[in-house]
């Protein structure tokens, strides 16, 4: 059986790359080259790939995903799980923009980000309880969170604008 979770993120990371493959945000300002980083390229010689010590957090993030995905899929819980492939899939953009340092792949990498952080919030929303922030979340229109990814669109157009 196929995985709505994993489905609905292969679905919102398609948009993504389609929206960023039409060239509208070859012109936002992102950082790009290994000089931001406060690791070197070749901090371990022997191994061929730039920034060892980044590319083992981006295989944490995938390890993480893949170990607690058994638990949300047992308990059907539709956000944890789409978080964990999330996870999974960021690690592959985010080792992905470390390696070829494109400007593609770096405003993919900053987009998803921002997506994960919506994303936490609409998983925390559908918690079961009565806590405050439970409360204060569910209270959150969808409306609103379209509303934030309108805006993030209008200032990156401004941002663009603006070069």
């Amino acid at each position: 059986m196929f995985s709505r979770a994993l489905f609905y993120v292969l679905i919102a990371i398609s948009l993504h790359i389609a929206l960023i493959n039409t060239g509208w945000f070859d012109e936002v300002t992102t950082e790009l080259g290994y000089e931001m980083y406060a690791e070197k390229v070749d901090s371990i010689p022997f191994l061929p790939i730039p920034m060892p010590m980044n590319t083992l957090v981006n295989i944490g993030y995938a390890y993480a995903g893949f170990a607690w995905l058994p638990t949300f899929i047992t308990t059907d819980d539709f956000w944890g799980e789409s978080f964990c492939w999330y996870s999974i899939v960021y690690s592959l953009i985010q080792a992905a923009r470390l390696v070829y340092q494109t400007q593609r792949t770096a405003v993919l990498d900053q987009w998803i980000t921002t997506t994960i952080f919506c994303h936490v919030t609409l998983w925390i929303s559908s918690l079961p309880g009565d806590g405050i922030v439970t409360r204060s979340l569910r209270s959150i229109n969808t409306k609103v969170i379209l509303l934030l990814f309108v805006f993030q669109l209008l200032l990156v157009s401004l941002q663009r604008d603006r070069i």
